[in-house]
């Protein structure tokens, strides 16, 4: 069954966030290729299965000027000048992916409902596919952060990690984030399960539902502490109010 690429992308929506990426290239009266066409180009290619640049490359030296691509961005009555492989390359090597990811979050956050059932699940995850074995470089795949909203499944940011153990302070960058005055719960795994995080979202008036593991020896004694904590001052409570009545009944009796 043939997948459109409709069916995998919201179209408008990503036009949209690309037209407003800045454009690395300075010389404007040079500029042969629209960036915002080229790199959409490019996302769709990716969608498909495409990969490498070549394969990307290739991709749009067949779709670029068909009736269908032109359509869905808006240029039916245009002839297209396809893109080299060194245009393709030097555009996705310019993107700023900081200011990109800001500008994705500024599109998806406004999109989730927050209220006090409203999760957002914290967790990394390896993108395959993403890394390169070459002759002289090896590069591993790309880990990312993400925070996703559970109900609608959205994710309204993300972080891109290093090594694994990069999680922690790339969580603690997400605690500052603009959504972060909104109510919700954050739920995490128990890599994420760390003193300072913990008292950062407190800081913030934060829930939170955490995991602790069993080699965090010293996290767990103080969970199982604070509860036992806990039970002992609900069970004096449960004491005092059981005597008040037994008083209260006495005296009315």
């Amino acid at each position: 069954m043939k997948i459109e690429i409709k069916e995998l992308i919201n179209i408008e929506m990503t036009l949209e966030i690309l037209e407003k990426l800045p454009d690395y290239r300075v010389t404007k009266e040079k500029i042969e290729h629209n960036q915002r066409d080229v790199l959409f180009g490019v996302l769709c290619s990716m969608f498909v299965g495409n990969i490498e640049i070549k394969d990307k490359h290739n991709w749009l030296e067949i779709n670029f000027n068909e009736k269908y691509f032109k359509r869905m961005i808006g240029k039916e009555n245009e002839e297209l000048k396809i893109p080299s492989y060194s245009t393709i390359r030097r555009m996705i090597i310019n993107i700023d992916s900081t200011i990109l990811e800001e500008m994705f979050r500024a599109y998806f956050i406004p999109k989730v409902e927050f209220n006090k059932k409203t999760q957002l699940a914290v967790d990394g995850k390896t993108m395959n596919g993403s890394g390169r074995k070459g002759k002289y470089t090896v590069k591993r795949n790309v880990g990312m952060l993400n925070v996703v909203e559970t109900a609608s499944k959205i994710v309204i940011a993300h972080r891109e990690l290093g090594a694994k153990k990069s999680e922690i302070p790339e969580f603690q960058k997400v605690l500052e984030m603009e959504f972060s005055d909104k109510p919700f719960l954050y739920t995490f795994d128990a890599l994420n399960t760390q003193v300072e995080s913990l008292n950062g979202i407190e800081a913030k008036g934060k829930r939170y539902l955490a995991k602790v593991k069993g080699n965090q020896k010293t996290l767990l004694k103080q969970v199982h502490q604070a509860f036992e904590e806990e039970s002992a001052k609900r069970i004096i409570l449960s004491w005092k109010r059981k005597i008040k009545e037994s008083l209260l009944k006495g005296i009315n009796g």
